[in-house]
């Protein structure tokens, strides 16, 4: 099976479990690897035959900021979902990286790793 990989996408949200830290948009960073088969693709040359990823990654920076998430875990299956409406993903891995954190000092970051299949 081929992958699209996607890295770094930066997304502003309000995430956080407690109120006072949704009270503002932080940084996440979402990689994705989305499993899917491009034979067609690589042999058609036509964006059509593939997903576009463009595409896919304003979709994910639109769901970043059309609700509060308590969870990475929440963010990041929502971000799976989308991805696996694309009909030729079969498979995607999803990487949330919360950037700033209020342990700041103590942490660098805290990431929440998912895999979801059709």
């Amino acid at each position: 099976m081929d992958k699209i990989a996607v890295r770094g996408l930066k997304c502003e949200l309000k995430i956080g479990v407690d109120a006072v830290e949704r009270l503002y948009p932080q940084v996440c960073l979402v990689d994705l690897d989305l499993m899917l088969d491009l034979s067609v693709a690589a042999r058609s040359d036509a964006v059509q035959d593939t997903v576009d990823y463009t595409r896919l990654c304003r979709e994910i920076c639109e769901i970043a900021g059309v609700r509060e998430y308590h969870l990475v875990e929440s963010f990041a299956d929502a971000v799976a979902a989308a991805a696996l409406g694309y009909p030729p993903v079969r498979e995607v891995r999803v990487f949330v990286e919360k950037v700033p954190l209020p342990l700041q000092g103590k942490l660098s970051s805290v990431g929440v790793e998912i895999l979801r299949k059709k």
